[in-house]
């Protein structure tokens, strides 16, 4: 029997999951037939928005998609613009919490008439994600298209995660609150994005844009009027370039996860993105030194953020070739490797502070869950009735934080959390 032995220290985060908004009227009718493609949505309310407000008022018409995406109005069909709202995305199995747009006469509602409803022109759209020059953004099913599907994709994270970090600042969770935000964030987008510049290159994002976009989404969401008043109060407490710099290595990293996946991966990379909360949770965690202006530390902040999204994003992260044993030392030609998970991502072996002797572990902690921490498999534990105990040689930067051990069978299904006596203090201290 092997066991899974967990360091964990205690923090909290809050986690907000956002989308899209809005509708607009346009000339040449809908044709009766269409899909809300993020994936396909099944159970989203397709709302023929014939006065523009995004509301479902007297008289205009809705319809809700089948399991494959595709909704149909009654003839003679719908001549303006349609928003669809909630469902779940057949491919991830995500509930999709926000609102998508297309203009009057699309056959396909997704991120891209979205940004085409929020200001864009079809050839900046094109022109600014690298798209060929024939692509109809209108008709084509990027279900049906995988590099298309990819490009799509990528604008969805950046919206999602720019209108998560926003809502999660101020807690908003109400989805009418996040549905506002994700729409000044589109708006803001199509903005920027339409004066110019290619957001994505091939594969690649350009980080110097992302974070010209989350300066221009903060600024406008701060000024709106349809946000909550906590969100625009946490957003002005805070420097737009700041959270701009700090932030745009993550999102680029995310997006650039959607945008290298091979077609039969590319499921399985979007709902790993979609699900990744780390950016939210950083900058949670960092609203202090966010609110200054732009300088070396912020771009620490970046690299801090980028490398723990980028280890989330990790699919098949390096385990160690066989279960270490005890006592676990960090001398070894090979030190032992231990993993970090949900916020504590930054594991190295190091040399240790003053006090100490040999190498260390050093787990690196920004935000995350309560239950964060490190872990590392191990052989057979030989627990007796003489043999109770484990000890840690355990350094802490701070007084008074929880150190917790946790044993957890081979099988998954058997656990056990003991606390640390006594208190961790400032410095070296031996725990059992």
């Amino acid at each position: 029997m092997s066991f899974a032995l967990r360091l964990i220290s205690a923090a909290a985060a809050v986690i907000f999951v956002a989308s899209c908004g809005g509708g607009s009227a346009g000339s040449p009718p809908l044709p009766s037939s269409g899909r809300v493609v993020e994936g396909y949505l099944s159970g989203a309310t397709v709302l023929c928005d014939s006065n523009g407000n995004g509301v479902a008022d007297a008289g205009e018409l809705t319809v809700t998609t089948d399991a494959s995406g595709k909704f149909t109005f009654a003839a003679p069909g719908c001549a303006a613009g349609v928003t669809a709202r909630g469902g779940i995305d057949i491919d991830t199995k995500l509930a999709f919490k926000g609102v998508l747009k297309a203009p009057a006469g699309a056959k396909v509602v997704t991120p891209l008439t979205t940004l085409l409803v929020a200001g864009m022109t079809p050839d900046r759209v094109i022109a600014a994600l690298g798209l060929p020059a024939n692509t109809d953004l209108l008709n084509a099913d990027p279900a049906l298209d995988p590099a298309l599907m990819k490009k799509s994709l990528a604008i969805e994270q950046l919206l999602i995660k720019t209108t998560e970090m926003h809502a999660g600042l101020g807690g908003a969770s109400a989805d009418a609150a996040l549905q506002a935000i994700y729409s000044e964030v589109a708006a803001s987008f199509a903005v920027l994005m339409q004066g110019g510049g290619t957001l994505i290159t091939g594969n690649a994002v350009d980080q110097v844009m992302v974070a010209s976009l989350v300066r221009a989404a903060a600024q406008r969401v701060a000024q709106a009027p349809a946000v909550p008043a906590e969100v625009k109060s946490a957003l002005a407490a805070l420097n737009a370039d700041s959270m701009g710099i700090a932030t745009a290595g993550g999102l680029k990293a995310q997006a650039e996860n959607i945008l290298v996946a091979t077609d039969a991966g590319l499921i399985a990379a979007a709902t790993v993105s979609q699900s990744d909360v780390t950016i939210t949770t950083f900058v949670k965690a960092n609203t202090v030194p966010l609110a200054a202006a732009p300088s070396a530390a912020t771009v620490a902040l970046s690299v801090s953020l980028t490398q723990q999204v980028k280890t989330n994003l990790d699919p098949a992260p390096v385990v160690p070739a066989a279960p270490a044993t005890l006592p676990i030392s960090f001398d070894g030609t090979t030190p032992v490797l231990f993993l970090g998970f949900n916020g504590a991502e930054g594991t190295t072996v190091e040399a240790g502070p003053t006090g100490g002797t040999g190498k260390s572990l050093k787990i690196l902690r920004s935000g995350g869950e309560v239950y964060a921490g490190a872990f590392v498999t191990t052989v057979a534990i030989p627990f007796s009735a003489d043999h109770k105990t484990l000890t840690a040689r355990v350094y802490s930067p701070k007084a008074g934080v929880r150190m917790v051990i946790k044993l957890e069978g081979a099988n998954g299904l058997s656990s056990a959390e003991y606390d640390a006596t006594p208190a961790v203090v400032v410095g070296w201290q031996t725990l059992t």
